[in-house]
């Protein structure tokens, strides 16, 4: 079958036009979009490069800063105890005791509770005493509590009169509270990590 003049003409319109319909949609809108997001993508990198000199300027600064912080942190951790649970509690009992027989007050009953905070390397210690003794004593022992070279407070004091017989005799119950820092490279309970 031969094709005449005009339905090869229309034939190839036909095809011209196909081709250029699918080199559109295929082709050239793809490159299009893609210069697009290309321009983008260079235009924020370049705002990135011109943000990072005054970020470099401004390093200095804030270096500065975190050293004072780091300073002050390494200041503060001088006043906390810091080490594995079981020494931590140790030290803290031989602190508080030391005190207690400097000032004279008689210990009737004493316990340790440990409260896990939320922060991975901070525990809390309570130590809950129950103590007899005079005023003077107590005023003794929580000026020495006052003045120790660890962090100690004193989060709850109770005091009651003693017993009739004897003058000047108070009951005193008494919760001191230490901070432990735990030491990274040991687990929650003293445990080096593996």
């Amino acid at each position: 079958m031969k094709l005449n003049k005009r339905e090869k003409r229309l034939l190839l319109f036909a095809l011209v036009v196909m081709i250029t319909v699918s080199s559109v949609k295929w082709l050239i809108l793809p490159a299009i979009r893609y210069q697009r997001t290309f321009a983008d993508i260079y235009i924020n990198k370049e705002n990135q490069w011109l943000k990072s000199p005054m970020l470099l300027r401004n390093g200095q600064k804030y270096q500065h800063k975190l050293r004072e912080e780091i300073g002050r942190l390494e200041e503060l951790k001088s006043f906390t105890f810091s080490g594995k649970a079981l020494q931590v509690q140790l030290e803290l009992l031989e602190t508080v005791d030391g005190y207690l027989k400097e000032s004279g007050l008689e210990i009737t009953d004493k316990k340790i509770e440990v409260e896990e905070v939320d922060t991975d390397n901070l525990r809390i210690i309570y130590y809950i005493l129950s103590l007899n003794g005079k005023l003077e004593e107590l005023v003794n022992f929580l000026d020495s509590l006052n003045n120790a070279n660890k962090f100690l407070i004193v989060d709850k004091l109770i005091i009651r009169k003693g017993q009739a017989s004897r003058y000047n005799n108070l009951k005193v119950n008494l919760r001191i509270k230490a901070i432990n820092i735990i030491n990274e490279e040991n687990d929650s309970n003293g445990e080096k990590k593996e």
